[in-house]
């Protein structure tokens, strides 16, 4: 699932600017204000009227709609398979396409669950050169105030969210989305979120409550994991989702307890790094096994990360043996792929195939410490670069 707010930075170049136009289905500023957003988030999608125009599926353009619909689908949700395009067949008022100066550039595909009584939203995809616009915000808007509020069983909304897409649980959470884990299914995916929302939710347009300390300078420490606090670990790894637990992990950062490290806010723990020293291909390594910030504070996701990993270098650093700081990153989970490169870390590619063949959905990144080994430098700059 991908939206304006997704992965890929939006494009500089400006729209093309067109003469004022009042399209019946635009979005004036009484329809927008019938939700809980926030001011800005309701001037950016009243600002496009006059350039964006959405509309549900029709029989008349169905054929039309279903071929943009594919190539939007393939750009932004490369999981959208047949039974996605067969349910916009069968029930296209569920899907919301939106026209930039009459171009197709994003849409909303939903369907019914659970009886009738709840819409799920399928997929939400912007064309990357027109994200960061308010796009994915209007579609949103537009599912919940045309789509839904004219089907009379409804009680709910529904979607999925991956836990590492920040900027998705944003744009849901201004929607009144929240977190249910209670509708986590066994068969779902371990990174996958739900988030609901009542149907009729309707109140005035005001800046959401904050928590105190979003309103003041936020102070994230580090504090290092001791044989006393070592059995908190397990807790934040189950409700961060990164790694699956096992008695193996465990006995590893027992060894070493000193190498793994919480992050703490306002004296609460609400991430951790589980972390090892091994001997591997003759190289004494600092094994970071699994990095998790637990959800109700996803948002810090970043912060806490990289105050993480720079606790690993400079703990490394203060070594007079280890010789690397390794980690596997997760394809798809943006957050810690910046950070290698924002800290100096390398992408360990001895040859071209090589992940193809040895690792599955993961990438290894290494930091030399050079004092402790120089020549890796060398090594580590002869292999590709995440940005090659």
């Amino acid at each position: 699932m991908s939206s304006d707010n997704n992965q890929m930075a939006s494009t500089s170049d400006q729209p093309p600017q067109v003469a004022p136009t009042q399209a019946r289905n635009d979005i004036p500023m009484k329809a927008a204000t019938r939700l809980s957003l926030p001011p800005n988030t309701v001037e950016k999608m009243v600002a496009l009227q006059n350039n964006l125009h959405i509309e549900t599926f029709k029989e008349g353009n169905l054929q039309q709609r279903m071929k943009e619909l594919r190539v939007l689908a393939n750009i932004n949700a490369d999981e959208a398979e047949d039974e996605f395009f067969e349910n916009v067949e069968r029930n296209p008022h569920l899907t919301a396409i939106a026209l930039y100066n009459k171009r197709a550039v994003g849409y909303i595909s939903c369907k019914m669950i659970s009886n009738d009584m709840a819409l799920y939203v399928y997929h939400i995809g912007v064309l990357p050169k027109y994200r960061k616009r308010g796009i994915g915000s209007a579609l949103m808007h537009y599912a919940i105030t045309n789509i839904a509020e004219k089907l009379t069983s409804l009680v709910g909304l529904i979607l999925h969210v991956y836990d590492y897409e920040e900027d998705l649980i944003r744009l849901f959470s201004r929607f009144g989305f929240t977190d249910n884990p209670r509708g986590q299914r066994k068969e779902d995916p371990e990174s996958w979120r739900v988030y609901n929302r009542l149907a009729n939710e309707k109140v005035d347009v005001k800046e959401p409550p904050r928590k105190k300390y979003k309103e003041e300078p936020v102070e994230i420490t580090i504090e290092v994991v001791t044989d006393d606090n070592m059995m908190e670990i397990p807790a934040i790894n189950t409700k961060s989702r990164d790694i699956e637990d096992s008695d193996d992990l465990y006995m590893a950062v027992a060894r070493f307890p000193h190498l793994s490290a919480f992050a703490i806010l306002n004296g609460e723990k609400i991430g951790v790094m589980s972390c090892a020293e091994i001997e591997q291909n003759e190289y004494k390594q600092y094994l970071i096994m699994s990095l998790g910030v637990v959800p109700e504070h996803v948002v810090f996701k970043g912060k806490v990360f990289e105050l993480l990993l720079k606790h690993a270098i400079s703990t490394a650093e203060k070594t007079d043996d280890i010789e690397m700081v390794t980690y596997f990153c997760k394809n798809g989970d943006d957050v810690p792929f910046k950070l290698m490169n924002r800290l100096n870390f390398h992408l360990w590619k001895p040859y071209e195939d090589f992940y193809d063949n040895t690792y599955e959905d993961k990438q290894l990144f290494i930091k030399p410490i050079e004092k402790n080994l120089p020549q890796l430098a060398n090594i580590a700059n002869d292999s590709d670069d995440m940005d090659d």
